[in-house]
């Protein structure tokens, strides 16, 4: 269950809304467990923190949208985005499979990225460097497009769901368009699939109306420390 809060300017709650099954049963609400705008600067935060913590930066193009232009099904998204750091950062520059790129041109590429739509997927983990940073498009990433399509888990999804405020949405449609997985349609207003969205949060810059907001999930699942990783990468190669 989930406390929804409506905020049009500044810190002001217009509404708020329960969100979940709650007849018969005694709640506790714990104010403020979720708030958009406060997800996200922490989010970009942490990301930028991770990039000022490396020592090598390099971007490539990326080798989904590569492959889909090559038998003439790409899409019109920048190609040189698919960042990397570290060791394997320095060995794609020396084999000439990406360029160097200060940590200042990094922060560029990622708002350019976060602008046109892309999805910034990068190591699920909790502990450790980062080592690269993808920004996928719902219609060539192999992983996006494997997950929507056949339903494959071949990523973790963020701790996240897109939720629309039915009393303020208009139904423009920018949220549907933008949305990698195609998890929101729009009739009078938008809705949003809570299973198949992956809690990207591409669908909150452009929307007009300020109706498109995040919610936590039920049950969040942190990513896995390194040994449990391997572990379970070790388990399922047999």
């Amino acid at each position: 269950m989930t406390l929804k809060k409506f905020k049009r300017c500044g810190k002001k709650i217009l509404k708020s809304t329960l969100i979940g099954h709650i007849k018969d049963r005694d709640i506790l609400l714990i104010d403020d467990i979720i708030d958009t705008a406060g997800t996200l600067h922490q989010t970009v935060k942490a990301l930028k923190e991770k990039v000022e913590e490396q020592s090598f930066c390099a971007v490539a193009k990326c080798p989904c949208r590569q492959i889909k232009a090559y038998v003439g099904e790409g899409c019109d998204h920048s190609l040189e985005n698919c960042l990397h750091f570290g060791p394997m950062a320095r060995y794609m520059v020396e084999q000439g499979l990406a360029r160097e790129i200060s940590r200042e041109e990094t922060l560029k590429i990622l708002k350019e990225a976060n602008e046109e739509g892309l999805v910034h997927s990068g190591d699920n983990l909790r502990e450790g460097p980062i080592s690269v940073i993808c920004n996928c498009c719902g219609c060539c990433c192999v992983f996006l497009d494997t997950k929507k399509s056949m339903g494959l888990h071949t990523f973790s999804t963020s701790s996240y769901f897109a939720h629309m405020d039915e009393d303020v949405c208009t139904a423009c449609g920018n949220c549907e368009d933008r949305c990698p997985m195609d998890a929101i349609t729009v009739d009078e207003i938008s809705v949003v699939d809570e299973e198949v969205c992956i809690g990207c949060g591409v669908c909150i810059p452009t929307c007009s109306s300020g109706a498109a907001h995040l919610v936590g999930r039920p049950e969040a699942v942190a990513p896995p420390d390194i040994p449990t990783f391997l572990g379970a990468r070790i388990k399922a190669a047999g």
